[in-house]
């Protein structure tokens, strides 16, 4: 028994290669994992995969990026190795295509386009500029692309791909500083601290002057800072020096407040790098000296600071084709209208829908109908109720409606947007949904839907009548309570025949003593679906 148990606990192994259905080649980086386990591989460049693990049977997962998913199943045998190759579906794909430019309308070879993002190759211009690059295509994939050149800036774009797209980009010049205008009037710098930062002729990195920290004495600092707007995710460069104490003094770099990177001692030109998120931000340097000694020549210096991407800033704008949606059904039935959200602006636009609870109004008239009070939350659904939508295009979104346990009448709830729109952060737009008398119904005499009408009359002295309607024999349950939520009288509780019934109240509790004058609400449930009413007791 030892034996044949030791046999089963030795593992065995499953090897194969995954290639592309079309063309036969290996699909290098696909993931084949274990459903069942933690077993996961990445394809070789051969497309090449092997796995080893306990005997039994195993179901895999096998996808791979711009791949329809495959899977199998095999029964891992004991000292074993299986052969299981697998064969994807590559998905559909679409190009974008054109030409990029410069500064001054020139052609742009060997400037490099790439999707971030997704296992793709970057792609490079030829001599006339243009670039062409293919991925994977569908209504839903937007795509961020950034695109550079030796010598000039960046410029990243968002892009949809449900078909060709043909987009050019225009390369802005190199956003960076080098101090060579003598001054720091090439960019909005300011400066802080005990003592402003000058231009030292004596010490630079490249060309004729950089930045000097200016002189400051035990426990002060002198700052430089720039407030800059990077445009996309990109690189801040640039490059320091420092002469100080040990430790306790030296040169420190600030983004946004917080504390990145500190030089201290005596650290000549070295070059610092650092990825800047898109967005507002403040980059300060601060010379900074302790409470106490003094080593070296006491300073810092700064030069040829090469900017993240910038430029105006893109934001998206959201536009929506409809400003309040109305319709109209008849009780227990159900309808849908269409609704568009779109992206007028520059950059991807995120959103959310959601839909609140209805608008209450009890007995307010709108020409010979009445809003009714309490309809169900349910009123109205949003699919989908979130996503994104690329600049230049709009996501059809479909509202349904639910007449399926409405009276008739108006009835309003409200559907709330919200978005990375910067001006436009939440939009409401009322959902006003008019529900008729059913078209048809088996038996004239009964509603098609649970009605609740009354109280007749309110305010009340002594008594008052509530009024509701069966379509079909049901449960029910009347019950009267007050304002903090107690119940103050079971008026129905029980099985009752369908058609019209009136419960009348005299305003007395369970005891039958009279309570006493305010408001309060009778509710009905009929198979767990309620209905609430209004009351005032006057005295």
């Amino acid at each position: 028994m030892a034996a044949v148990t030791a046999a089963m606990n030795e593992p065995g192994t499953v090897a194969g290669t995954v290639t592309d259905q079309t063309t036969g080649l290996p699909i290098a980086a696909a993931t084949v994992a274990n459903l069942g386990g933690l077993n996961t591989v990445q394809t070789d460049a051969d497309g090449h995969f092997s796995l080893t693990m306990l005997a039994g049977p195993v179901d895999f997962l096998v996808t791979g990026y711009g791949y329809f998913d495959g899977n199998f199943s095999v029964t891992i045998t004991p000292g074993e190795q299986i052969t299981q190759d697998v064969i994807l579906e590559a998905k559909p794909t679409a190009t974008i295509s054109g030409h990029v430019y410069g500064p001054a309308e020139q052609a742009v070879p060997g400037a490099t386009v790439k999707p971030l993002g997704v296992p793709v190759d970057q792609v490079v211009s030829d001599p006339t500029g243009y670039y062409e690059l293919t991925l994977p295509r569908g209504s839903d994939l937007i795509y961020e692309l950034r695109v550079g050149a030796s010598g000039l800036g960046f410029q990243h774009q968002s892009v949809a791909l449900p078909e060709d797209q043909t987009l050019d980009f225009h390369l802005p010049e190199l956003f960076a500083e080098d101090f060579e205008s003598g001054d720091f009037l090439t960019y909005p710098w300011t400066g802080g601290g005990n003592s402003n930062w000058i231009i030292d002729p004596d010490n630079q990195f490249e060309g004729a002057f950089s930045a000097r920290s200016g002189d400051v004495v035990n426990g002060q600092d002198s700052i430089l800072a720039l407030d800059f707007f990077v445009s996309a995710d990109s690189y801040l460069q640039f490059w320091s020096k420092v002469s100080s104490e040990f430790f306790y003094d030296g040169l420190q770099f600030f983004l946004d407040d917080v504390l990145v990177a500190f030089w201290t001692g005596e650290e000549d030109w070295s070059q610092f790098r650092l990825l800047i998120p898109r967005g507002h931000h403040e980059f300060r340097w601060v010379y900074h000296k302790d409470v106490a000694y003094t080593e070296g020549q006491d300073t810092a210096w700064l030069d040829f600071v090469e900017f993240p991407s910038t430029g105006q800033e893109q934001v998206p704008e959201i536009s929506l084709d409809e400003l309040a949606l109305n319709a109209t059904v008849a009780a227990g039935d159900t309808t849908s209208a269409p609704f568009t959200i779109a992206n007028t602006g520059d950059w991807v636009l995120d959103f959310s829908l959601t839909v609140g609870d209805p608008l209450q109004a009890d007995g307010l008239g709108v020409g010979d109908r009445t809003i009714l009070i309490d309809p169900p939350a349910g009123l109205a659904t949003v699919s989908p109720d979130q996503g994104q939508v690329a600049p230049g295009f709009g996501n059809p979104i479909t509202v349904t409606f639910y007449a399926t346990d409405l009276d008739p009448g108006i009835h309003v709830a409200v559907m709330t947007v919200v978005s990375t729109d910067p001006v436009d952060p939440e939009i409401l737009v009322p959902l006003v949904l008019t529900v008729t008398e059913p078209s048809w119904a088996p038996d004239p005499e009964l509603p098609r839907v649970v009605t609740f009408t009354g109280p007749v009359p309110n305010p009340f002295n002594p008594a008052t009548s509530l009024h509701f309607s069966l379509p079909a024999a049901a449960e029910v349950a009347l019950d009267i309570f007050d304002v903090s939520g107690r119940r103050v009288r079971s008026l129905v509780a029980g099985s009752l025949p369908a058609g019209p019934h009136v419960v009348s109240w005299n305003g007395r509790d369970e005891t039958n003593r009279n309570v006493a004058s305010g408001h309060y609400f009778a509710r009905l449930t009929v198979e767990g679906s309620a209905r609430v009413k209004s009351l005032t007791l006057v005295r």
